[in-house]
């Protein structure tokens, strides 16, 4: 009886970090390598709240030269390492790990892993207050390694060192907005990036053990 529930609560457990990741953003994109026209932004951490299909998902994110960090529910996190083009989707608290790398296609967990990559087009949008910010506002069009483009508008804090208040996503596959409250600009703890050493590539995810007794 122990072993079965242990088992239901593995499962349980698989099923709601799925979900939240497919929640917050169901788009998949080509793989992209970091580019010397890449979007800069500041290091800063945030919650994002991303507006879809009338629900909202909110995720505590972090972005750091080309590295990001999300965290959509408590024990899980993704963290994107663009210069390698490496997901790693960490449960249960970093526990297990699982490793994406070199694929044709990413499952999104927030439009800013997207900024690490080539930028064929940034346009000026004006300004325009946001939430109280006075924003800059950027078109930008990112390229994939296929030819697949993605558009993105953000609202950039001048007083946050141009931090995203507001992000528009759009691509063929749909659109979403994502929303940026208790934004923190500064340096960041180089340890959120890491990835732990027990990540399986994700053609291996089958051999992830059950949780300890």
């Amino acid at each position: 009886m122990a072993m079965h529930r242990r088992m239901n609560n593995l499962s349980e457990l698989r099923s709601l970090f799925l979900s939240v990741v497919m929640l917050a953003v169901i788009l998949a994109v080509v793989s992209t390598a970091t580019a010397k026209d890449s979007l800069v932004l500041p290091d800063f951490s945030a919650t994002e709240i991303t507006h879809v299909r009338g629900r909202e998902v909110a995720s505590k994110i972090y972005r750091s030269g080309a590295k990001f960090r999300a965290e959509p529910a408590p024990g899980v996190a993704t963290i994107y390492l663009a210069p390698g083009d490496t997901i790693y989707n960490l449960m249960f608290n970093g526990t297990q790990c699982i490793e994406t790398k070199g694929i044709t296609a990413h499952s999104l967990s927030s439009p800013l892993q997207l900024l690490s990559g080539p930028i064929v087009e940034r346009n000026n949008g004006g300004t325009e207050t946001v939430d109280g910010h006075t924003c800059k506002i950027e078109n930008v069009t990112v390229t994939a390694a296929d030819g697949i483009r993605n558009w993105l508008t953000l609202w950039e804090a001048t007083e946050l060192k141009g931090a995203p208040v507001k992000i528009d996503f759009h691509s063929d596959r749909g659109s979403l907005t994502t929303t940026y409250k208790d934004i923190v600009v500064g340096t960041l703890d180089p340890a959120l990036f890491v990835p732990p050493h027990n990540c399986k590539p994700f053609a291996k995810t089958y051999q992830i053990a059950p949780l300890s007794r």
